[in-house]
């Protein structure tokens, strides 16, 4: 399901049921993920990616924590003056029946 996903971005119902059973959907032919060929090419990828990520954490873990800016000693902003607007009411209009 990773590959589909990766490979087309956005799939139908449809086309996630032909890659789980190998069929063919309305955009997607799920028919190859079924092959063993394809399944050790990605068992492959994913051990090799996962290889790289650890080099990559280990070499960080490694390395000298990169120093942290101190936070910039900011002057309060200034106040706004308030604006205030005066309170209008509303009456409606006398509606009666003259009584």
């Amino acid at each position: 399901m990773t590959h589909a996903l990766e490979a087309h971005k956005t799939l139908s119902g449809e086309d996630v049921a032909a890659v789980i059973e190998g069929t063919h959907g309305p955009l997607v032919d799920g028919v190859g993920y079924l092959g063993t060929d394809f399944t050790a090419s990605l068992e492959d990828y994913h051990r090799q990616a996962v290889q790289a990520h650890k080099v990559v954490h280990d070499a960080r873990r490694r390395s000298r924590p990169s120093p942290n800016p101190s936070p910039p000693h900011a002057s309060p902003a200034p106040e706004r003056p308030r604006v205030t607007a005066p309170i209008r009411t509303f009456r409606a209009p006398h509606c009666g029946s003259g009584r």
